[in-house]
């Protein structure tokens, strides 16, 4: 099969092997599957019919190429390109946004926030919102997490990804010490009993933040909320490492 036979069978197939590549640590190996993943998508959305704009297999192949590039942003987070992480996250938010698209996901949504945090960590300490990349940290994350909680009120009420990310970003957010309180999303999320990758997954983000934010110099009014975060994720990443080994 060529990757014009069937694009989108050929993109779930580059995933998985970009992601074995990813955990092997070949990020540029893995860069270029998603690439060609990329292009032959790219190429079919092109000789799509005006009558089809909008259509299923529209909307399939919109949601195949937004998931490729929620894993090329993965990519690069994981080799520690965090700019270039954000521009392939937003691209395919640019897709899960569209409503033409039907697309009700919240991957690229959270990451491409999360990658900002990445690429200018400090902007979570300061008092005023910074702009990064075109988004104000923080509040992007408060109008991101009302996003994902309209989406578990509606059709993604048993997804655990969605509470992950809402999770996720309400952590990131959150002055509280104790995130875990019984009806909170991480609660939600271990209740619905999703597999261990689910939490595996969240926790590696959880520790590339930790690590990011250890390695900034803070000034002295950032240091208490720096060390405020760095201890709320520490705790976030050992209760999602105790999630993933129970299940």
């Amino acid at each position: 099969m060529t990757s014009m036979d069937d694009p989108i069978r050929f993109a779930k197939d580059a995933k998985q092997d970009a992601q074995f590549e990813r955990s092997a640590g070949n990020f540029a190996e893995a860069e270029v599957i998603l690439g060609e993943a990329i292009d032959a998508l790219e190429e079919r959305r092109t000789q799509l019919q005006e009558d089809e704009l909008g259509g299923e297999r529209a909307r399939k192949l919109a949601a195949a190429l937004c998931d490729c590039y929620g894993s090329l942003g993965g990519v690069r987070r994981s080799a520690r390109r965090f700019p270039e992480s954000v521009e392939a996250y937003d691209k395919g938010y640019q897709l899960e946004r569209d409503p033409v698209n039907a697309i009700v996901d919240s991957y690229n949504l959270t990451q491409r926030l999360v990658a900002r945090i990445l690429t200018e960590p400090t902007a979570m300490l300061k008092c005023d919102p910074t702009e990064v990349s075109g988004e104000l940290i923080p509040t992007a994350l408060n109008q991101a997490s009302q996003t994902v909680e309209g989406q578990i009120a509606g059709p993604r009420k048993r997804d655990p990804w969605a509470f992950a990310d809402l999770a996720l970003l309400d952590t990131l957010l959150s002055d509280t010490s104790n995130p875990f309180e019984t009806r909170g999303p991480w609660a939600k999320l271990k209740d619905l009993g999703p597999p261990g990758y689910v939490f595996s997954s969240t926790s590696a983000v959880v520790q590339d933040c930790l690590q990011r934010l250890r390695e900034v110099d803070a000034t002295p009014a950032e240091e208490d909320k720096r060390a405020a975060l760095v201890e709320r994720l520490e705790a976030t990443k050992a209760w999602l490492e105790r999630a993933a080994s129970d299940s």
